[in-house]
């Protein structure tokens, strides 16, 4: 019996302490399904945490264009002061905030006075109702002087962000949804404009712009009520003032000139810029060429006479005669060819070639208003290729860039990719910047004979062709030659506003000023060229306004190439040419304002500033 139970024992197999590991599987497995359920877990909060920061950045995005589109309002203020996109009111804005840099002149960069309206502290612009006006400076009242602490301007009414955030983001009531208030939405809290960056250069702080504008959006989620910010971002861009740097008059050259007609320049000065012999005008009558102005007595093509007393003297002689034109003179920087007048020009070789002579002078039969070898006074304005084309390429409201030319079929692309577009296509009767590129995109250059060699094809228009450009417009045109052929209805109906009488500056501030004398006379109408001299009366500060028909140019043109009009088109503001070659009568009026730092005007769509920094903030 008990050899049988010992067998049965040694036969069961049972291997020693396995009573010991019963259930153990049962235990890897809840710690496997653990692991896994904490992975599980682990993977459920990633993925959670990655789409929460999808969402952040999709709603940081969202709100930083929206602060771009208050940005780009904001720089469109500046370009149309006096109805720009939802243009703030006086009572809109804050302009309490400004503090000062009391320091010597230059500054130290610390801003310690509060501005509060008195003499030396003024706020910007709290005379006027204009605060994106021009001028920017010089004074304290016309000039961006704070800082992003405390900036001249703040726009915080939540009158005026609502109308604009619906006007840029929807009808709704400052949503991105129509027409209740969502859920989510977005929104622009806050502009801010103050002194654009002041950065020491050579020593000196020197400004780089007109002014900062700073705007800051938001995206909220409203919850019962109840507000949370969900994203906040701020754009900073620096505006730079566009500069048309055309001088005091209606054609500019900036080396030769031949002119063929009657040299009709109208209310400015008339300026080449070259070697000796760079004027030349068809031989006749010179009082028939040129228009007689005011006289010279002086020598010197900066004033009328020498003293007070000489333009006194000169108004009691000749009152009542009559003037040509009182604001025209020629400068050239070289010789005049061609000059026989002999019983005017008496001393041909000198530089006021046909001085004032007072028992000559009819006010037809002077020219004393025409000044040779002038050298750098005659310099021809500089138009930057470079510096223009970045802002036709940098955009902006009313600011085309063309490029692309295309010589097959001499036209140009929008932003060098668009439609193509000829020339007119592109400008006729439309006002902005225009920057009409080279055939190869580098700046223009020239043979010994000044003509350009990489500008594109010639252009004309004549009468049947209708060109002419918008209000005050601004071209830049890169071309071999320009000009317009005939008369006729070549350009449209514009209206030229008349320079203001002329003064002697007695203390050469350009201003005029309490008891400087001036010239009083009666304008004429129309077109004509009779200003009759009048004793007495006040001082108009800007003449009449008249209506010009077939007017080809209302602005500014920069020509690369040749002026070389062959008829008898109509232009008013300036024209600056690299080489002016006319072969016919074309006539000319010069607009004031270019040379008064008023152009272009406020209510003009030619834009006055130019976007050169954006600046965004980091998440």
């Amino acid at each position: 019996m008990r050899t049988n139970a010992m067998n049965c024992q040694a036969g069961s197999g049972a291997r020693p302490g396995a009573a010991g590991e019963r259930g153990s599987a049962l235990l890897i497995s809840l710690m496997v399904m653990v692991i896994l359920t904490l992975l599980g877990i682990a993977y459920i909060l990633m993925a959670e945490t990655e789409n929460q920061i999808a969402v952040n950045q999709r709603n940081a995005g969202q709100v930083l264009y929206v602060a771009e589109g208050g940005a780009r309002a904001a720089v469109n203020w500046f370009n149309s002061p006096t109805g720009g996109f939802t243009l703030p009111a006086t009572t809109d804005v804050d302009r309490t905030q400004r503090w000062l840099d009391s320091s010597p002149a230059g500054g130290d960069g610390v801003w310690d006075t509060a501005a509060d309206g008195t003499s030396g502290k003024e706020r910007y612009k709290q005379t006027t109702g204009l605060m994106f006006q021009k001028p920017y400076r010089p004074s304290i009242e016309d000039t961006f002087l704070g800082n992003e602490d405390h900036p001249d301007l703040r726009i915080t009414s939540g009158t005026f962000l609502d109308t604009l955030n619906s006007r840029m983001l929807g009808t709704g009531s400052g949503t991105l949804a129509d027409p209740d208030p969502q859920p989510t939405y977005g929104k622009i809290t806050q502009i801010d404009v103050y002194a654009p960056p002041i950065l020491v250069v050579n020593g000196s702080r020197t400004r780089h712009g007109v002014a900062t504008i700073k705007v800051t959006a938001q995206k909220i989620r409203n919850i019962g009520g109840t507000d949370r910010v969900l994203s906040e971002r701020t754009i900073k861009v620096v505006v730079n003032e566009i500069n048309y740097p055309a001088a005091g008059g209606p054609l500019q050259s900036c080396s030769s000139t031949g002119w063929g007609g009657d040299f009709t320049i109208h209310w400015g000065a008339s300026s080449v810029q070259a070697t000796p012999a760079d004027f030349s005008i068809n031989s006749g009558n010179l009082d028939n060429k040129i228009k007689t102005g005011m006289p010279y007595t002086t020598g010197s093509p900066s004033e009328y006479f020498a003293t007070a007393a000489d333009f006194d003297a000169f108004y009691a002689l000749h009152g009542t005669a009559t003037i040509e034109d009182p604001w025209f003179k020629l400068m050239v920087g070289g010789l005049i060819t061609n000059i026989s007048d002999p019983g005017e020009c008496t001393n041909p070789g000198g530089q006021q070639p046909c001085p004032y002579n007072p028992g000559l002078w009819t006010g037809i039969d002077d020219n004393s208003n025409i000044f040779q070898d002038q050298g750098s006074l005659a310099a021809c304005p500089n138009f930057d290729y470079a510096l223009f084309k970045t802002v036709a390429q940098r955009g902006g409201a009313g600011i085309y860039y063309y490029g692309a030319y295309n010589s097959g079929t001499s036209t140009w692309r929008e932003g060098g990719t668009g439609t193509p577009k000829t020339f007119k296509g592109a400008s006729d009767n439309r006002s902005g910047f225009f920057f009409f590129d080279t055939a190869d995109g580098n700046a223009p250059t020239y043979d010994a004979g000044n003509n350009c060699l990489n500008c594109t094809n010639a252009l004309s228009y004549n009468s049947a062709d209708k060109w002419g450009t918008g209000l005050d417009a601004f071209i830049y045109l890169n071309a071999v030659s320009f000009g317009t052929t005939g008369g006729g209805t070549v350009g449209y109906t514009r209206t030229f506003n008349a320079p203001g009488e002329p003064y002697f500056d007695s203390n050469g501030n350009k201003t005029h000023d309490a008891g400087e004398p001036f010239m009083n006379f009666d304008y004429p109408a129309g077109e004509s060229d009779a200003f009759t001299i009048n004793i007495g009366g006040s001082r108009d500060a800007q003449g009449p306004n008249i209506s010009v028909t077939d007017v080809a140019l209302d602005g500014i043109m920069y020509l690369s190439g040749t002026f070389d009009t062959v008829g008898n088109g109509k232009y008013y503001g300036a024209v600056v040419a690299h080489k002016v070659a006319v072969t016919a009568t074309a006539d000319m009026w010069y607009n004031e304002r270019i040379s008064t730092n008023a152009w272009p005007p406020p209510s003009s769509p030619v834009p006055k500033v130019y976007v050169s920094v954006w600046e965004v903030d980091n998440l």
